[in-house]
């Protein structure tokens, strides 16, 4: 009885698998960036940049209208939520500083023209961060 063949492995394209790669490289990345507490977006970028340097890599050409529907949106939903987490900080900073301006004025460390001055300048500061 001749032995039998292995079983044949199913083929992977190799777009699928460049995908793969792309999408565990961007996971590594994001999870190094986490480490190492620097920006993902700059880790990406970075490793976007070696990933193109890498010779005998093929080339991926993306749709424009993908990039719009499909990566676009989380980037920018992200965006947001990190600016709202600033904004509500900012504003809470700017409340924390008020109080210590009426404290100040009450123990008659600085005289009223001073508070107002400087109340000034954080109603500025409110406003900039509300628009």
């Amino acid at each position: 009885m001749a032995p039998e063949a292995p079983p044949k492995l199913l083929s992977v394209e190799s777009t699928e698998l460049v995908l793969f790669g792309l999408l565990v490289a961007v996971a590594g990345l994001a999870v190094l960036a986490g480490i190492v507490r620097i920006p993902y977006p700059i880790l990406l970028v970075l490793g976007g940049l070696g990933i193109g340097l890498v010779p005998g890599a093929p080339e991926v050409e993306l749709d424009p209208d993908i990039v719009l529907l499909v990566f676009l949106p989380p980037l920018l939903s992200n965006f947001e939520e990190r600016t709202n987490t600033f904004r509500r900080f900012r504003t809470e900073v700017i409340g924390a500083e008020r109080d210590v301006l009426r404290r100040l004025r009450d123990e008659g460390r600085i005289t009223d023209e001073v508070r107002r001055k400087i109340e000034y300048d954080l109603d500025l500061e409110e406003a900039r961060i509300s628009t």
